[in-house]
């Protein structure tokens, strides 16, 4: 009897000896996971400190830049967010116009009445 319980003791010790094996894989495994995303976390900071510069050097140029006022027409705002506030103009009525389809022919009517309406539609 002494001797089934030792050996169902060892067999306990060996399933729990493979499990902790199983598990120190496992962790070496993600161990190398986290040294790769260390590392590629390392060269995007030193890309984004890089940018960081390259951005403060534009922005040095631009500020030493003088010249008349400009305001800038007809684009969105939202294109403008890059630029000094003092260059970007806000539109305050904005109409979208649309042409018909077929207004070049209008157009082309009234340049040459009697040549038809000739050309593709838009």
């Amino acid at each position: 009897m002494r001797r089934r319980q030792i050996e169902a003791l060892i067999a306990d010790l060996a399933a729990h000896n493979s499990r902790i094996e199983a598990l120190d894989a496992d962790l070496a495994v993600r161990d190398s996971r986290i040294e790769a995303l260390d590392t590629e976390l390392a060269e995007r900071a030193s890309r984004i400190e890089g940018l960081d510069t390259e951005l403060a050097e534009r922005e040095n140029r631009i500020e030493g830049l003088e010249g008349p006022e400009i305001y800038l027409l007809d684009i969105p705002y939202c294109t403008t967010e890059g630029l000094p506030t003092s260059v970007r103009g806000y539109v305050e009525r904005f109409v979208h116009y649309e042409a018909e389809e077929t207004s070049h022919r209008a157009w082309a009517d009234q340049i040459d009445p009697t040549a038809g309406s000739v050309g593709p539609e838009i």
